[in-house]
């Protein structure tokens, strides 16, 4: 416990010293500080400082003032006139305006004229001495020891004659140019000023005098002037960058407040300090500068108002901002529509409310920081650095304290701090902005596969209802009567309309990722509208309507892609046919240029105006969709534009006044150069996909209508290699010597299978036989038993003798059992790709090691049907 109480103790003695000896070692440099001397009785003796050691000088101290007297230094010099001016002249102080002089215990106006001299005692330098001259109100003239140096404004007795002109500026004189006691070694500078006002509230020199080197001058003159153009610069880029964050996120007006704020203090920067903007513009009139600069700071204070209530809604009080804002408001319209003389004794008005606003912005957020809110913690410190400095250059300028002007420090330290904070809200905004961003791409994503897997899984049940069904129509399970066949029709309408949405639903996918590949070729437009029609007769007969191919036969063909031609004509007829209560849906074609222009009208009740703007607009905004008579037959209309879009046409809906509507699209006209084209642009885009193409289409026709003979197939012929070389499928000699062939093979390809007898054609071995009954023996193979069911249905209608399995296993060995059985062996065999233990694929593969293709053809059923799982299953045999 002693110890403890000893160390205390030990701590205590330490800091006493420490402060004792921080108060001496001030208290000694305070010593060493060369006391700066001051003007007495007019005359300001420098003859003990050294300005180039010592640095420059304010020329404060006492000045000999003749009010209401303009004097010239001639009027000095002479010694009667002299003699006579010591009797007006009195000694005020400077820095300090002339309202605060007394004659006879009484203050002067400002409005009025006085001359004002001083005596510099400096000793003899070569240098070239410089003076920082302040803001003099507000007009003045200048005068070095008889010469002219500088002259602002009009200086006159009267309002009428007078002219202001006040701003900061700075003069330069050499010493060498003066004789004055030159042997004694003491140079004498008169100075002399004169000045009048007539505009402002304060007359005379309220700011001091700087006396030096002109090295030094110039230092100060620049020093100043960067720090008033830094700081304009710095609040135009700041409150660019504001407004520009606002025009991004309109709902944060505080932003907007704040960058206007910040546009409106970097103006009024121009005006004070240096007054660079009103040197530079000398031409026009002060009286403008000066009500610019009073309008900075009443509509500054109302911005400044609106900044905090849009920051803080709910802790300030409405009827107090209110009430500062229509204050600065109406001082604003004082100073816009009033002489200078009312608003600008005025000020002291608009100062106080300035005062007032920043006491309660400070306790709006102090109370804010108290509710817990950390973010404002920072805010409220740039606020309280501002305003401690607004108030300090208010008692600075009223002349009640001489600290000087802070004001443009605390501006650039408030709008740092509040941009910092915007800054750093917006960067966290940014960050979750991000964050949920991806989070919706994720859930975007799971969204579309969900989609994906939906349609996949309605897919096969739906296929399954509309083929039993159907199967059933056609007689697969009996005969059947009326009621029956009418029922069994509307599930299939139903089904099949279900199974439209099904396919909406997969290229609405397929749209969004643009994965749609178009296989373009010559189509028959009139050819592709007749099996539209076919596709939708019976939901045409169920509302005994009338559907009128009108296209004629020799129209020319069109290139694109056979099926999502067939797609967007099926789209648009169905919608028509849905949304038509009676009458005739009719397609017509003509040519337009080299586009084919193809209208489907309707008889229906039409669209109203908003439906017709709408209509292709569903398938990106879900509320056209949900608030659109046409339904899901929007999303329809969606993907056909995108597909007639995809093909290079343009599609329209017109509104026909009482005979409904009419959709009208244009596909391009085939011709070679179109084709050619297609080609060269596949190959270059998509070089892989195209040889996808081809291996599906046209040569993989080819591939398919060769034999074998008696070789086994080892699967090491690949796609590419049976295909994409069309000299060696042309040329018989090519054939032969690429031992991809046999001779029997080549026959097949070139046709001269069919010269052979029929007799050999049915005892050959390698082909499918004719059984004695008539029918051939196929082997289904389907773990789905709902499709199962169905292609038995289809397959025995045709008088097949059809075989069930759902096991791929189970397919192989049933295949091996009957080969030798000429009356049981399998003249085909299908197949689905996903079989549970063993794919399609690896079925085939196994098969094709023991039969040919012509002995043995297999058909793969595949609910993707891409590219890549057509040349798997050719690769696979």
């Amino acid at each position: 416990m002693k110890f403890k109480r000893a160390s205390y103790v030990n701590r205590i003695l330490f800091m006493r010293i420490c402060i004792l000896v921080f108060i001496l070692c001030f208290l000694t440099g305070c010593s060493n500080v060369k006391q700066v001397p001051k003007a007495e009785n007019g005359v300001l003796d420098l003859t003990d400082w050294d300005l180039e050691m010592d640095g420059a000088v304010k020329l404060d101290g006492e000045w000999e003032f003749y009010w209401r007297h303009l004097l010239t230094p001639e009027d000095f010099a002479e010694k009667q006139s002299s003699e006579k001016l010591n009797t007006e002249k009195i000694l005020v102080e400077i820095p300090k305006n002339w309202n605060k002089y007394k004659i006879d215990n009484v203050n002067l106006e400002s409005d009025g004229y006085a001359t004002f001299r001083l005596e510099v005692e400096l000793k003899n330098s070569e240098n070239t001495i410089g003076i920082k001259l302040p803001i003099i109100g507000t007009s003045y003239k200048l005068w070095i020891n008889g010469k002219i140096y500088n002259s602002t404004g009009k200086v006159a007795k009267s309002r009428k004659e007078f002219s202001p002109g006040y701003f900061p500026d700075t003069i330069y004189f050499s010493l060498q140019n003066y004789e004055n006691d030159r042997n004694s070694g003491i140079n004498k500078i008169e100075i002399i000023i004169q000045a009048a006002n007539f505009l402002h509230r304060r007359g005379g020199i309220w700011q001091p005098l700087i006396f030096g080197t002109a090295k030094q001058i110039k230092n100060i003159r620049e020093k100043s002037l960067f720090s008033d153009i830094f700081l304009f610069t710095s609040l135009i880029i700041i409150g660019l960058y504001l407004v520009s964050i606002h025009f991004i996120n309109r709902k944060d007006l505080f932003i907007l407040y704040l960058g206007v704020f910040s546009f409106i203090l970097s103006i009024r920067t121009l005006l004070l300090g240096e007054m660079y903007l009103v040197s530079l513009l000398s031409a026009v009139p002060q009286e403008l500068f000066l009500k610019v600069e009073y309008l900075t700071l009443c509509i500054g204070l109302v911005f400044c108002i609106l900044y905090l209530e849009s920051l803080f809604p709910d802790g300030t009080n409405e009827r107090i901002c209110l009430l500062f804002k229509l204050s600065g408001l109406l001082y604003a319209f004082f100073v816009i529509f009033s002489p200078a003389m009312i608003y600008n004794r005025l000020l002291i008005v608009i100062q106080s409310i300035v005062v007032a606003a920043g006491l309660y912005s400070i306790s709006v957020l102090i109370s804010a920081v108290l509710k817990g809110k950390k973010e404002v913690i920072l805010i409220l410190i740039g606020t309280l650095f501002l305003y401690l400095t607004v108030v300090n250059d208010i008692l600075f300028f009223n002349e009640i304290v001489s600290t000087g002007s802070y004001s443009s420090l605390g501006v650039f330290v408030f709008i740092i701090t509040h941009s910092y904070m915007i800054s750093i809200q917006h960067s966290i905004a940014f960050s979750r902005a991000k964050r949920v961003s991806e989070y919706l791409v994720a859930i975007d994503k799971l969204k579309d596969d969900f989609l994906i897997y939906i349609s996949n899984e309605l897919y096969n049940p739906l296929k399954g209802i509309i083929g039993i069904s159907e199967s059933m129509i056609e007689g697969a399970a009996g005969k059947l009567n009326s009621i029956q066949l009418s029922n069994l029709s509307k599930i299939v309408l139903s089904a099949g309309r279900l199974f439209n949405i099904v396919n909406d639903i997969e290229d609405f996918s397929k749209i969004k990722n643009n994965d749609i590949i178009l296989d373009k070729k010559p189509v028959d437009l009139k050819q592709v509208t007749k099996l539209v029609f076919e596709l939708c007769k019976p939901m045409a007969l169920e509302k005994k309507l009338e559907l009128i191919n009108n296209i004629n036969t020799g129209i020319p063909l069109v290139y694109g892609d056979e099926s999502r031609i067939q797609q967007i004509i099926y789209n648009i007829v169905s919608n028509a046919i849905k949304n038509t209560s009676c009458g005739i849906i009719i397609v017509t074609a003509e040519t337009v240029g080299e586009m084919l222009q193809v209208t489907i009208r309707d008889t229906g009740d039409g669209m109203t105006s908003n439906e017709l703007d709408s209509i292709f607009e569903s398938f990106e905004n879900e509320k056209l969709y949900i608030s659109n008579k046409y339904g899901t037959g929007c999303v329809s209309f969606s993907i056909a534009k995108y597909l007639v879009e995809l093909h290079g046409g343009k599609i329209s809906v017109r509104k026909v006044q009482n005979k409904g509507t009419s959709f009208i699209f244009t596909l391009p006209k085939y011709s070679e150069k179109a084709a050619e084209q297609y080609d060269r642009e596949s190959t270059i885009g998509s070089n892989e996909q195209r040889k996808n193409q081809k291996c599906q289409h046209t040569k993989s026709v080819k591939k398919c209508s060769h034999r074998y003979g008696n070789r086994r197939y080892e699967n090491t012929l690949e796609c590419e290699s049976i295909t994409d070389d069309e000299d060696i499928l042309e040329d018989k000699s090519k054939l032969k010597e690429s031992s991809i062939f046999t001779e029997r093979e080549i026959d097949i390809l070139e046709g001269n299978i069919y010269q052979k007898n029929s007799e050999e054609y049915v005892r050959s071995d390698d082909f499918a036989s004719v059984k004695p009954d008539g029918k051939f023996n196929i082997l289904v193979a389907d773990d789905d038993p709902v499709d199962l069911q169905v292609m038995v249905n289809y397959l025995s209608l045709e008088g097949y003798n059809v075989t069930e399995i759902i096991n791929g296993e189970e397919v192989i060995s049933e295949i091996r059992e009957n080969k030798a059985d000429f009356n049981k062996k399998y003249d085909l065999l299908v197949i689905d790709i996903m079989m549970p233990r063993i794919s399609g694929y690896e079925i085939c593969k196994t098969l094709r090691k023991e039969f040919s293709i012509f002995e043995l053809p297999i058909l793969m059923l595949t609910r993707k049907g891409q590219y890549d799982d057509v040349t798997t299953g050719f690769k696979a045999g």
